[in-house]
């Protein structure tokens, strides 16, 4: 894979026993506080210090709607049922601060979850197109178990103040859906209005869709892998205009990249 890497980097990152606490930054120009970026004419999408994939919707080159991220991460059940995370401590394996070139290419992040759990996740970068995939590898003694989660986290559209008629939140979010076709649905798609307030958002789904939050810019979801489940997430109550998000599910027993994989589509 080639990269066009740029001059100026961060130095000084704390690293231990082979291990960074965060990933290298371009500390200058255009890139600064970016360590990899890929640019596309319907996106731009890059990774920070902390290693979190950050994607900005483009209209004629101008940023369309707000920027969402996407996460690794790696949440547990308590005893309670109540979803806690293991978060990313520390990176292994780490390159310099990069600029993908036009044909795309891939971007391995490595590293320790919290408790020494190792996790590997990866993003592949092609055309208007972005596959991830990930797992993490519990020891034995590690519960309770870890389930692995590839994330991504769409940021609220609006704020209106308390009291502000339905009739105004539904005019100045018209225009703006969440779509889904559950599994088992035989291809049946639902259409959530940013507006309406939903129970729950959970699936599994076979497709979830972003549709009028970014302008001309339509954001899906599949599954692509065998083990992993696409999932979205919402507070009971809540409309998708305070912000939502989908979820790609799978087991933390073993890191198995050729079996776990979800894909967004920019179009």
């Amino acid at each position: 894979m080639a990269l066009l890497w740029g001059a100026a980097q961060a130095t000084g990152q704390s690293t231990r026993d082979g291990f960074a606490e965060m990933l290298p930054v371009f500390t200058s120009g255009m890139h600064t506080g970016k360590h990899l970026l890929y640019q596309h004419e319907k996106f731009v999408a890059w990774i920070d210090a902390k290693g979190w994939l950050r994607v900005q919707p483009l209209d004629g080159g101008k940023p369309a709607g707000r920027a969402f991220s996407c996460l690794t991460v790696e949440p547990y059940y308590n005893d309670k049922g109540t979803t806690v995370a293991r978060p990313m401590q520390r990176f292994q394996d780490v390159s310099a601060p990069a600029v993908l070139p036009a044909s795309g290419g891939k971007f391995r992040l490595k590293g320790r979850l919290e408790e020494n759990i190792p996790f590997v996740a990866e993003y592949t970068f092609s055309g208007n197109i972005i596959k991830a995939t990930g797992g993490c590898q519990d020891h034995p003694s590690t519960k309770p178990p870890t389930n692995f989660r590839l994330l991504t986290r769409f940021a609220p559209t609006h704020s209106f103040p308390q009291g502000t008629p339905l009739e105004k939140i539904e005019a100045a979010t018209r225009g703006l859906f969440v779509e889904v076709i559950p599994v088992g649905a035989g291809g049946q798609k639902i259409v959530y209005p940013y507006s309406v307030a939903l129970p729950s958002l959970y699936g599994p789904y076979t497709l979830m869709t972003a549709r009028g939050a970014f302008g001309p810019r339509v954001i899906t979801f599949k599954p692509t892998g065998k083990e992993g489940r696409l999932h979205g997430y919402i507070y009971a109550g809540f409309c998708p205009y305070q912000g939502w998000c989908v979820q790609y599910i799978t087991q933390g027993k073993r890191i198995n990249l050729s079996q776990n994989e979800a894909t967004m589509i920019i179009e």
